[in-house]
């Protein structure tokens, strides 16, 4: 297990690094199908159908249930807790490892894990609520348990999917976390990385997520994903690449007289990008087990939990095609 904190720009990032011996198949995981049916389930149990477009365009999402389906999973933050630890993330970084190993609803399971905060990308001037207003956009709302989410290309539509329907803002737990948020100690908002969806699973922390956007403050996070070990120097060579190239262009650009002002933002985007880069070159695809029964089995629970909603996604067969391209995620493993 190892410890780091760099700063890639924007604000240092804390990288805690961890193995997980067992087991082979965690209690919280991903079953697929074919055509981009996704379950994700709590041992046998459905908590939410996702089917994505297979142009990897957009994704459909229906709650097989409307209460927390990991409720006690992970223990309650107390406010004196919450005080204690403050605004250190490294601290709350082995405060969530604990909990995600003891949890008897963690997406753990054998190979290397990282616990990472990511930084939100302030750039010079803007302001704290814009950013807020960005992550409102990005934070998916059910409707009758249903929701939908378009990808808008490359490094944008970073979607935040709850697991159930979230609190209101007025909700006493709310409340309570709103006044952590004013004094500056909210605990981090614990997010899964899933690939297929090219985005987080919210696993603790709904409650601080609605009192972080009701206050218009910047809610910290901690996002729990896969390493990569075997696929980091590719990543990272390929990276560097680019960002050569990049560089050589702007040192092209500014001997030909192009704004000074503009070259030299252009390679402050590029350093910020590529050390964004690097740091994911290190997180590994999400891993998905075989669904038994395949897709006939997906539609036969998808239908039990709402006997419309399949038909109702945008690329079933009577669905049209979308009307321009997009930029998606990877496949789940299997």
């Amino acid at each position: 297990m190892s410890m780091t904190a760099v700063d890639g720009g924007g604000g240092a990032e804390v990288r805690l690094e961890f193995g997980v011996p067992s087991p082979s198949m965690p209690s919280l995981r991903l079953r697929a199908a074919a055509e981009g049916r996704l379950l994700l389930c709590l041992d046998e149990d459905p908590i939410m159908f996702l089917r994505v477009q297979q142009g990897m365009w957009g994704f459909d999402a229906l709650l097989a249930r409307a209460d927390n389906p990991l409720l006690g999973a992970f223990p309650v933050i107390r406010a004196d807790e919450a005080r204690r630890l403050g605004g250190d993330v490294s601290r709350w970084a082995h405060h969530f490892r604990v909990g995600l190993q003891e949890s008897p609803a963690s997406p753990l399971h054998t190979g290397d894990w990282v616990l990472h905060s990511r930084p939100w990308p302030m750039s010079e001037g803007t302001p704290a609520s814009e950013l807020v207003s960005w992550l409102v956009t990005d934070v998916i709302d059910y409707t009758d348990a249903r929701a939908e989410f378009d990808f808008e290309g490359p490094g944008k539509g970073c979607v935040v999917l709850p697991l159930h329907p979230l609190s209101p803002r007025d909700a006493p737990r709310v409340k309570a976390h709103r006044r952590l948020a004013r004094e500056g100690l909210m605990p981090p908002v614990l997010l899964w990385e899933v690939t297929p969806l090219s985005g987080y699973v919210v696993l603790d922390g709904h409650d601080r997520l609605v009192a972080a956007i009701a206050e218009g403050v910047l809610c910290p996070l901690l996002i729990l994903a896969r390493r990569d070990v075997d696929k980091t120097r590719a990543s990272r060579d390929a990276a560097v690449d680019v960002y050569a190239t990049t560089m050589a262009q702007l040192d092209d650009a500014e001997r030909r007289g192009f704004a000074q002002p503009g070259v030299e933002k252009a390679r402050a985007d590029a350093s910020r990008r590529l050390a964004t880069e690097l740091r994911d070159a290190r997180h590994g695809l999400t891993w998905g087990w075989p669904l038994p029964g395949g897709a006939p089995a997906w539609n036969k629970m998808a239908a039990a939990a709402d006997p419309d909603w399949e038909h109702r996604t945008r690329w079933n067969s009577s669905a049209p095609p979308p009307a321009h391209d997009h930029t998606g995620p990877l496949p789940a493993t299997t």
